[in-house]
């Protein structure tokens, strides 16, 4: 089914066994369910989309508008996978069922406008997909209702780039980064129910804070991080092409820093187990 409309739209109870594509003039309401059996797509050329207290329920979900997408009220989903584009002002929120997976992009052009994807009960995949905000907030959260379920953060290949806005990755379950994941001015939180690992890409922020039950390894010889602080229920390792301060640090296991440049001491660091520090081409000094 199609539809092309030049006034405000509110989409009521609706259900169609194929595709759904609606491009709308102007702003969208999400008021009921709104089931598809194949993709949704759903477009505000020159308004918002808000879940006005409805829900989307599809294969996939392609969302596109100008001035916000849940900045009201967040857009409900239920989909496998997930394509977002906010053009001009306004933020991003959207809150999904269950396990996504990013395709395409999901992307807040806005200045300064945020960028929230938060899973109910499930994982969040980025894959391919650019995650990107222009100097606003970003934050991708897995929780866990079922403990049967994975509710995991992964980072692609894609990759996450804020351009100076804060970025919050929070899971229930692990935090895998698999692509480049560039703050900038920004802060970086990772926070884990189980282990943080970045397999792939770099980190690059101004301030990185960590805390996770298991072990936290942030091992990539490009990444550049200018302060740390972390907690970890197990051992941290870490590999910095940059000059770093060590704030604030309390590791149950072992305390391993691999850095190319100088290392400050800065805060206190609690290690349960061993403690290594090298820089290649620096000094280590107690900073705080």
């Amino acid at each position: 089914m199609s539809l092309v409309n030049g006034v405000a739209l509110t989409l009521g109870a609706s259900d169609v066994t194929g595709d759904l594509d609606i491009e709308n003039a102007q702003a969208v309401g999400v008021a009921d369910r709104v089931v598809a059996g194949g993709r949704v797509r759903l477009v505000s050329a020159a308004g918002g989309i808000d879940g006005a207290g409805g829900r989307i329920e599809a294969g996939g979900l392609n969302v596109e508008a100008a001035t916000g997408i849940g900045g009201g009220t967040a857009l409900e989903t239920q989909v496998a996978t997930l394509s977002v584009d906010n053009t001009t002002s306004g933020d991003v929120r959207v809150v999904n069922a269950g396990d996504v997976v990013l395709a395409g992009r999901f992307r807040n052009q806005a200045r300064g406008g945020a960028l929230t994807l938060t899973v109910d009960d499930g994982a969040i995949d980025t894959g391919d997909a650019g995650v990107s905000s222009n100097a606003g907030a970003v934050t991708l959260e897995a929780r866990e209702r079922d403990p049967a379920s994975v509710a995991e953060v992964n980072v692609g290949a894609g990759g996450l780039r804020s351009a100076g806005g804060d970025v919050v990755l929070r899971a229930a379950d692990a935090i895998r980064l698999g692509g480049a994941v560039e703050s900038g001015a920004g802060a970086l939180t990772l926070i884990s129910g189980a282990a943080i690992e970045q397999l792939a890409g770099r980190i690059a922020s101004a301030s990185v804070r960590s805390e996770s039950v298991g072990d936290t390894t942030l091992a990539a010889a490009g990444n550049a991080i200018a302060r740390l602080s972390a907690e970890a229920g197990g051992s941290l390792a870490v590999q910095n092409g940059a000059r770093l301060a060590v704030d604030e640090t309390d590791v149950t296991g072992d305390l391993q820093i691999d850095n190319a440049q100088g290392i400050d001491i800065a805060g206190t660091a609690v290690v349960g187990g061993r403690v290594r520090l090298t820089t290649a081409a620096g000094n280590i000094d107690g900073a705080g």
